[in-house]
């Protein structure tokens, strides 16, 4: 017996913690033969998932309103289309954007 009991119950506890670690160790792990068929089945799954959302976006495209049933004001005009001129210089002194 030591002066310090605690010391004592301190190793005792130490020692019980390392054989649990110790069994747990010995334990029998997943195999590979459990998680190949089930990385086989993600694989698929998602593959499925990939292809059914192409075939199901591929469909036809939405027509745009027919010009009858457009307001006048959103009806581009020809006269009006124009392009801006360039404002901004190139920070690194090359040609402006």
């Amino acid at each position: 017996m030591t002066d310090l009991p605690i010391l004592d119950e301190l190793g005792e506890s130490l020692a019980r913690g390392f054989e649990r670690a110790e069994r747990r160790e010995r334990r029998p792990r997943p195999r590979l033969g459990l998680l190949l068929p089930a990385a086989a089945a993600f694989v698929l799954l998602g593959g499925g998932a990939a292809a059914g959302t192409l075939l199901a976006l591929r469909g036809s495209v939405i027509p745009g309103p027919s010009p009858q049933n457009v307001q006048p004001q959103m009806k581009p005009l020809v006269s009006t289309v124009h392009v801006e001129p360039l404002r901004a210089k190139d920070p690194a002194g090359g040609a402006p954007w």
